[in-house]
Formats: C-alpha cells, structure tokens, sequence
C-alpha cells in the first residue's frame, strides 16, 4: 500500500501507475473500510471481553500521543497538504490546548519525605553547610578546620565536646564539603566484623576511583580496646578517613596508640545567644507568622535551660511550639509545663531546670 505523490489517496503498489494515468480516479483503496472488514473478520472468540464490548478497536497511527485517535486520511490531510509539503499540527495533545485556551492547570505539590516530616526539629534544622553552624569557630570563615576542607587535607580527628554542640553535623558536612565517601557507624550497634568490610569497601573505593572514605564513629569512647584498636591500621595506611565524635575527655577514654594517630578538637559550649539565633532560625523556617508568644525573651527563656545544648533547646521549642496552639495559653502556663521536663547533673542532685532559668536570667 502506497501513497499517490499528487491526491494523497492510498492505492496498491502494483497500481500506482494506472491510478495516476486515470487523473486519480482508478485503484483508490477505502483504509477505513478495510479495517472495518478485516477486524469484522475475526472471530469473537480470540477477541477479549473488553473489545466484545467496545467493538472493533482503532490502530493508531505513528506519532499520535496522548490518546488522541483520528483515521487515516484526517491525520494524513492535518499533517501534509496536497502537494506533499508538511504542515504543524494544530494541537497535538490535550495540554497544548488548555495552554492555548488559557487554562490553568493545577501544579503539582513535590513530595513530602515521610522520614524527614517525622523527624524532631532538632533533626529538620540541622546545618546543612558549614556556613550555617552557629557558634563553632572551628568552620568558621577563618576556621582550622574549614581550612584543611578547602585544601583537601583530612586529617583522622577527635571532635570532643558537650551534647549539642555539633559534633554529628560538622562530621556530615566535612564529608559533604571535601566531596569524600561517608560511613555513619555507632558503637552500639556496629561490631568488629562490621568495620573491617567498611575497611574494605574504603581500600578498594580509594584504588579504583581514587576517592576517599570517612568513617564517623559517633560516642567513640563507648569502644572498648579491642574495638578501637580495630581502627588503627587502616587510620596509619590512610585507607580510611576516622572521625571520632566524644562528649568524655579522649586523654581517658581514648586508646593512646589511636589518640596519637588522630588530631583532637574541641567543640566550644554554645553560649544563650548561639542558642537564641539557633531558634530563630528554627521559627522563621517552621512559622510563616511567628507567634506572639514565642518572643525573644521567651527564647532567651529556653536559652538557659538548655544549658548549651541545642538539641535540648529545639526539643523545649517543638514543645512550646505546641503548646501554643492551644486555645487561652499563655507563656507563664507554657513556661510551666516545660518545667516539669528535669535534667539529671553527673555531679549532683538533680536540678529543676526552672530555677537554672531563673538563675542564670538574673
């Protein structure tokens, strides 16, 4: 089956020739008609249920999208004059319609992480570059730290600081600013076994691609001896990058042999003002409207009773975040109800943290 180049009509190869001698009048086949016969010709038990019901279907022609169906002729005339030469569709699908009609379509909202929406605050606000670390001179414009990231030279360190000073998140963003490979392990859950195949896997990752791991072992003092002596030889091969995150003083708790391989920095304590601007920032991202009862006095409020741990501080304000949505509250009763909420001090009694507040605030 052939087109003629001067009607368009379709003819039978072996006919073009009288059909075009007969000024287009001869040989001219009905495709509609002998679809119609064709499928009429099956039997309706090789047809499925579905087309027993619907009929004969429609092939489609190639290049029509978006459930449009048209015969033959009607695709051919809108596609190509009569001389052949191709003219633009006028619509092809459904959307260039509504664009041209002026309809809006509705725009699709991205999808929520699930994790990430049921995350605490303290985890939907961690820093995610160095710039955004609050009160840490380490990364800071001028930073140690920041400078060996920009030189490319890791060294195995020891972060020791307090809970919340950003022990987790600086390790995250050095792996993520120097571009190395990242390993998250915990002395909790992960044994000796374990970390000889991320030694492994970081030896032959560095041999192939060239690109180094970090292992960031978080409460690293909670490994016995044998667990980090597991780390030496790969931390002196430099086949692995080690992290060491510490809240107790690594002189102690740390192997001697592994403290001598790795550079230990100290994490400063978070002063009420790092923790104010921490739950600013917190505020403006979570409230496009920021209440009124969650002023900066009140921030301060939670500042001292966090004591320099900005965990505990983002965890007060998801609290008061809500407690605020209640009808007739007010910030005695909120500050009441977060009281009830008492720290234990390794070196003492336990201490409300109310009169900590109310201490340190006067």
């Amino acid at each position: 089956m052939v087109e003629c180049p001067i009607c368009g009509k379709s003819v039978k190869s072996a006919s073009i020739n009288e059909h075009i001698d007969s000024n287009c009048q001869l040989h001219v086949v009905d495709v509609d008609a002998d679809r119609a016969k064709s499928s009429g010709n099956v039997p309706s038990f090789f047809n499925t249920a579905a087309s027993r019901r619907t009929g004969p279907s429609v092939t489609k022609e190639p290049g029509i999208q978006n459930g449009l169906s048209s015969s033959s002729d009607e695709v051919r005339h809108s596609s190509q004059g009569s001389n052949g030469v191709k003219r633009p569709l006028e619509a092809e699908s459904p959307d260039i319609n509504a664009a041209s009609n002026g309809i809006e379509r509705p725009v699709k909202r991205p999808k929520t992480n699930p994790l990430l929406k049921n995350a605490p605050l303290a985890e939907r606000m961690r820093p995610t570059a160095l710039d955004d670390v609050c009160g840490q001179e380490l990364v800071g414009s001028n930073g140690l730290i920041r400078g060996l990231i920009e030189e490319q030279r890791i060294p195995s360190m020891v972060l020791w600081g307090g809970p919340g000073t950003g022990k987790t998140t600086i390790a995250r963003l050095i792996a993520q600013s120097a571009r190395y490979r990242f390993i998250e392990v915990n002395s909790t859950s992960t044994g000796v076994q374990e970390c000889k195949k991320f030694f492994a896997e970081a030896r032959s990752e560095l041999a192939l691609t060239g690109r180094p791991t970090i292992i960031f072992c978080d409460e690293l003092h909670r490994f016995n001896k044998a667990q980090q002596d597991v780390f030496l030889g790969p931390v002196e091969a430099g086949q692995i990058t080690l992290i060491g995150a510490t809240t107790e003083n690594p002189s102690f708790k740390v192997n001697n042999a592994l403290l001598s391989r790795c550079r230990v920095f100290t994490l400063a304590k978070l002063t009420d003002n790092n923790i104010v601007t921490i739950l600013q920032r917190a505020l403006s991202l979570e409230y496009e409207i920021r209440p009124t009862l969650l002023d900066d006095e009140f921030l301060l409020y939670l500042a001292a009773f966090s004591d320099g741990d900005a965990r505990t501080a983002l965890n007060l304000l998801e609290l008061a975040m809500d407690l605020v949505k209640r009808p007739e509250i007010t910030t005695d009763a909120i500050k009441k109800a977060l009281t009830r909420t008492l720290v234990y001090d390794r070196n003492g009694d336990m201490v409300n943290l109310n009169a900590r507040a109310q201490m340190d605030l006067s």
